[in-house]
């Protein structure tokens, strides 16, 4: 059954990959709450940065990405997902990956199980495969709900390094729309 589970995970993943276009959304308001959110939060694209098959590579991406993001200055970083107007996913390219290593959980458990209540001990195991791009996503959310991607790119090493060529480019997206909504404003209205 450990097994079944990271196999459904990762055809959904490979499935939902494969679905996506590279190309920003056709929402035509997706520039504007680029520009008028205000918290933005960063994670991988499946699991959390503190779940132990979240790639290694997976965890830098978004650390650089909120590095990145502080010293824009330009959003406040969000502390939870549910308080950001913004939630970035980002993912590492790579074909396949295996996985395996401890998974220690403290908490409720079942309490009929042969560990005391609130802990817990076992293996994991599974794979991630996918597309070999570095995915960088940008979703809205409203009312606890995700919308999106509103705004996307797709490229090959583009996570790397502190100032990713990905977060670069979303960056210089918001810039340009708000220069375009202050050119919009200072044009006089040519209406008689």
């Amino acid at each position: 059954m450990r097994f079944v589970i990271p196999c459904f995970a990762l055809l959904s993943f490979i499935s939902l990959a494969s679905a996506q276009s590279t190309k920003p959304s056709k929402n035509p308001d997706a520039p504007a709450m680029l520009t008028t959110a205000q918290f933005v939060f960063v994670e991988p694209y499946v699991g959390s940065i503190y779940d132990a098959s979240t790639s290694p590579e997976d965890r830098d991406a978004v650390n650089n990405v909120v590095d990145a993001l502080h010293d824009w200055g330009y959003y406040k970083l969000a502390l939870r997902a549910k308080q950001a107007d913004l939630i970035i996913m980002v993912r590492t390219g790579r074909s396949s990956r295996s996985y395996s290593g401890i998974h220690v959980q403290t908490g409720r458990t079942d309490p009929n199980a042969p560990s005391p209540p609130g802990t817990g001990l076992g293996g994991r195991e599974g794979v991630a495969a996918g597309p070999d791009e570095d995915l960088f996503w940008v979703y809205w959310q409203k009312d606890g709900k995700l919308n999106g991607p509103i705004w996307q790119q797709n490229l090959k090493n583009g996570l790397d390094g502190p100032t990713p060529v990905l977060f670069q480019n979303l960056k210089e997206a918001v810039i340009a729309r708000i220069a375009e909504q202050a050119k919009k404003k200072t044009t006089p209205n040519n209406t008689p």
